[in-house]
């Protein structure tokens, strides 16, 4: 190649990055931007997809406002194409927050819905889900709306905000794909519903669905969703609220490790959850005297009593599902994974028949020890 010829490709190749166009470049106003969207049994077709719309108006002030509209179809994809026709404008999914699904799809299976979002090329992969709970799922995003001006806006803040209170967790329609796709048979999802607040109705996010076999099988409420994140070891922050006295005192959440200890012994599979959790008081209805080392002491003994009772209930009420939402079964096969093959083999692995033991250490720190955490 000649010199000449070689400046020439140079010039060519460094114009190539001065272009400022994007190859998928489209017009705002030729685009409808989906920001939520929820899923209910349809009256005539398979499917009713309601999504929520937003559209900006102004320059110098930018007003933003959401539309609500419903469409039904065989299948998810047929509701979108007819709601293109309809509307004249294309659905764009880039900036959806989160999609609601009813009861009534989550107990047939849930994997048929979630194709669509994991697999449409512009959805992004920490779309967050959440199950509509004694309401429809369209019913959520037609909620009252009180400091957003976008209910998919309120919910996306609301479960950003999940490990403040720790009685909901977070999940996205990526990572709940990926656990149906890697058998993982209990799968759980935050849940959704309306809460009455004078005349209107808000947004609430609290407890949990619980999943087996891609169906959703049973319902958690915050309480027990904040047990089984202690379990998990998934407990940031929160509130333990204790009975002294007939007083409620309420016990800040500033740290906790939970430790889990597996064996296996003549077949018998046994789980150690040991958990330590560090407290300040937050919260008392009537005077106490927190000078006094012993009430201190009984406060600590009598929040250990209420956390094992309550950990207790949540995984007798997860064998009655035979669901293991705390991994359990996971660790015992990774500790042991020789003689669970073995026990595998016989048929008898079962969540049911694994054996836990709890022990709870509280420890209700000083403010001086508060300070230095």
């Amino acid at each position: 190649m000649t010199i000449k010829k070689s400046i020439t490709v140079l010039l060519l190749i460094s114009m190539i990055f001065t272009l400022t166009s994007c190859w998928n470049y489209k017009e705002v106003n030729q685009l409808n931007i989906v920001v939520g969207a929820a899923i209910d049994k349809g009256e005539s077709n398979n499917y009713m997809l309601t999504v929520e719309l937003i559209h900006v108006k102004g320059n110098a002030d930018v007003n933003v406002s959401s539309e609500v509209m419903s469409i039904e179809g065989d299948t998810l994809l047929d509701a979108v194409r007819r709601f293109n026709s309809i509307t004249g404008k294309r659905a764009y999914w880039a900036h959806i927050r989160v999609v609601i699904v009813c009861e009534d799809i989550a107990s047939e299976d849930l994997s048929r819905v979630l194709g669509f979002f994991v697999e449409d090329a512009e959805t992004r992969s920490d779309v967050f889900i959440v199950i509509s709970r004694e309401c429809k799922a369209k019913d959520i995003l037609n909620a009252d709306l009180f400091m957003e001006n976008v209910v998919a806006e309120t919910i996306n803040r609301s479960l950003k905000n999940s490990k403040v209170l720790s009685e909901f967790q977070q999940a996205s329609t990526f990572s709940v794909s990926k656990e149906l796709k890697t058998n993982k048979k209990s799968v759980t999802i935050p849940t959704i519903s309306l809460l009455p607040m004078d005349d209107k109705k808000a947004t609430f996010i609290n407890g949990t669905a619980i999943f087996k076999d891609n169906k959703l099988t049973a319902f958690i409420d915050g309480s027990e969703t904040k047990t089984m994140l202690f379990l998990k070891n998934d407990i940031e922050s929160g509130v333990i609220v204790t009975k002294y006295n007939d007083r409620n005192i309420t016990l800040e959440i500033l740290d906790n490790t939970t430790r889990i200890k597996t064996r296996i012994d003549n077949d018998v599979m046994t789980v150690n959850v040991l958990v330590d959790t560090q407290a300040a008081i937050n919260e008392v209805e009537r005077d106490i005297d927190f000078s006094d080392i012993d009430i201190i002491k009984d406060i600590e003994k009598l929040s250990e009593i209420q956390l094992v009772e309550s950990m207790e209930g949540v995984i007798d009420k997860a064998k009655h599902y035979g669901t293991d939402i705390f991994g359990f079964t996971q660790k015992l096969y990774e500790n042991h994974p020789k003689k669970f093959r073995q026990i595998e083999n016989l048929g008898e692995v079962e969540f049911r028949n694994i054996n836990v033991d709890i022990s709870v250490k509280v420890r209700i720190l000083n403010s001086g020890e508060v300070s230095k955490l």
